[in-house]
C-alpha cells in the first residue's frame, strides 16, 4: 500500500512542478478525501514534495465544496472567497528532512520510467489505428 502511495505523491510532485514551471504559484498544499484522513498521506505526500501538507478537518473536500457552491448560489455565503470561514484547517503536517535523500531519489527514477513508458504508451497507440 505505501508503494502506491508513493507513486501518486509522485505523480502530484510532477504535477505541481509542471504548474510552477508554466509560471503558476502554488501557494499552499492541501490534502483531501479519504486518504487524507490517514496519518500516513500527508506524511508521504510532504516528505515527496518537500512541501507543507494542510489537511482540513473535514477531509471529504467534495462534500465540502457542494456546501459551499450551493451557500453562494442560494446567496447564503457572498462569495467563494469567504469558503476560508468554513473549511477549518486541522495541523499541518511538515516534510521530514530526514525522508528527503530518499524521496529525491524515488522521484528521479519515477519521472525516467514515467518516460520511458510514456514513449512505449505512444508506440502501442499507433499499433491500434
Amino acid at each position: 500500500a505505501r508503494s502506491a502511495i508513493e507513486g501518486i505523491a509522485c505523480r502530484v510532485r510532477s504535477v505541481m512542478e509542471a504548474t510552477e514551471e508554466a509560471g503558476l504559484t502554488i501557494a499552499d498544499v492541501r490534502a483531501t478525501g479519504g486518504l487524507a484522513a490517514s496519518s500516513l498521506w500527508p506524511r508521504v505526500l510532504a516528505g515527496v514534495t518537500g512541501r507543507e501538507i494542510s489537511v482540513p478537518r473535514q477531509v471529504e473536500g467534495s462534500t465540502l465544496g457542494a456546501l459551499i457552491l450551493g451557500g453562494v448560489a442560494l446567496g447564503l455565503l457572498p462569495d467563494l472567497g469567504s469558503a476560508d470561514t468554513i473549511v477549518r484547517m486541522g495541523p499541518s503536517i511538515p516534510p521530514d528532512p530526514a525522508d528527503r535523500s530518499v524521496y529525491d531519489a524515488t522521484y528521479a527514477l519515477y519521472s525516467r520510467l514515467y518516460r520511458g513508458l510514456a514513449r512505449e504508451a505512444a508506440a502501442l497507440a499507433t499499433l491500434r489505428r
